[in-house]
């Protein structure tokens, strides 16, 4: 067993390391915007080939990969209740490890992503991919596509939701951590999804099981408008028609279902989800704000006695400086109406309790060439007004949590 001195030490020598990362890696992105030239702002993500197979009748397939992991020093870990890697202050895990195939041309079409994964989020503990990878399972998205036209097209299957501006997975975003909004979402339902294209203006539709819940009454949809090739604009929404598993299941009293996500994200399938965000890029700048809106309406079947919403503002940023370097940035801001035990719930959700108030920035420089990437990622959070014991540290009183995260691995 090792004792709480030792863990002291351990943690003290791990902060020492990551700090030492953290300055070298500062340091040569800043040496590198000193040499950059002006390119185009490149999205993170994977790269554009991707292995070809002849599938016989099927047709072409694409195969694609990434496989990554992170270290990760923090300040006030949770207790270790919460979990083993959050316990701590330096820990390692596995944050993608996915093949994907994919067949994208043609009337009939697939996408089939599976492996290991794991959701790091600023201001929420972290949990290794044995835990995350309980939430869906291996088999994360897998649908099939009928394109009868460039026009339209038809997806039935596990798909990745409408909503929100974040990407699912670390390999997908600009940074390592999802932020407080994307926090609040879901990144997978099974369902069917109707979309539809014609000059600037695209709509999708789906009719899903929400959150994961396995009962389909949820209907959500997005509307994009390229306004040039510059700015866009995207307008979303979605909700439950009816209401899923009751108060009981979703504080633990009872169980809805055997999945403790799907009960444990209850009170936001049966809730209301609006947003709007912007995209802008002119050369190697990119900028997107949001804002977000979740309503949980007072629902006899569910048992919430009192109405009550979360407001969640996010702003982020990426500068490509060069064909390898990066810098993103996102910034966040949340904040939930009520005061503690007024019979409203949009205060569990983020965890910090009726009322509060967060404020969230991340700040990750990246170096990528080919498939091989490494980037590393400071992140504060602070929170106001909050539920004692519902915030960061053993005892769920510190308000701020500061990390550094240290990420790389490969992609094809």
């Amino acid at each position: 067993m090792v004792t709480e001195r030792k863990q002291g030490l351990l943690a003290n020598e791990g902060s020492k390391v990551m700090k030492f990362l953290v300055k070298k890696i500062t340091l040569a992105a800043l040496l590198s915007i000193a040499a950059a030239t002006n390119t185009a702002a490149n999205a993170f993500g994977l790269p554009s080939s991707s292995f070809k197979i002849d599938a016989g009748p099927v047709g072409n397939v694409s195969v694609q990969g990434v496989l990554s992991g992170y270290g990760v020093w923090q300040d006030n870990p949770s207790p270790s209740s919460v979990g083993l890697l959050a316990s701590k202050h330096v820990g390692t895990a596995v944050s993608n490890a996915f093949v994907i195939v994919q067949k994208d041309t043609g009337l009939l079409q697939f996408y089939v992503q599976a492996g290991a994964y794991s959701f790091p989020q600023v201001g929420a503990p972290l949990a290794s991919s044995r835990s995350s990878i309980n939430v869906w399972g291996p088999l994360t998205w897998a649908y099939l596509t009928i394109a009868p036209s460039k026009n339209f097209s038809f997806e039935i299957g596990r798909l990745p939701v409408l909503y929100g501006h974040t990407s699912t997975f670390s390999y997908q975003r600009n940074s390592i951590e999802g932020g407080m909004l994307w926090g609040i979402e879901t990144g997978l339902n099974r369902g069917i999804q109707l979309n539809f294209t014609k000059g600037p203006m695209s709509l999708s539709v789906s009719w899903n099981d929400g959150y994961y819940s396995n009962r389909y009454n949820w209907v959500d949809g997005l509307l994009t408008y390229t306004i040039n090739d510059n700015n866009s604009i995207d307008v979303y929404g979605g909700g439950n028609l009816g209401s899923t598993g009751t108060l009981a299941d979703y504080e633990g009293i009872s169980s809805y279902s055997h999945n403790p996500y799907v009960n444990a994200s209850l009170g936001l399938d049966n809730s209301d989800i609006y947003g709007i965000y912007y995209e802008y890029t002119n050369g190697p700048l990119s900028i997107s704000p949001e804002v977000q809106v979740i309503d949980t309406p007072k629902n006899k079947n569910f048992g919430t006695t009192k109405g009550s919403y979360n407001l969640g503002v996010s702003l982020q940023a990426n500068y490509q400086f060069s064909k390898t370097w990066s810098l993103a940035t996102d910034l966040n801001y949340a904040t939930a109406s009520g005061i503690p035990g007024d019979g409203g719930i949009a205060g569990n959700f983020l965890g910090y309790g009726n009322g509060m108030h967060a404020w969230a920035f991340d700040i990750t420089p990246t170096y990528q060439s080919g498939g091989y990437f490494i980037r590393e990622e400071l992140s504060l959070v602070h929170v106001s007004n909050y539920a004692l014991g519902n915030v960061f540290g053993t005892q769920g009183t510190n308000p701020t949590q500061v990390r550094a995260m240290l990420e790389t691995g490969f992609m094809f």
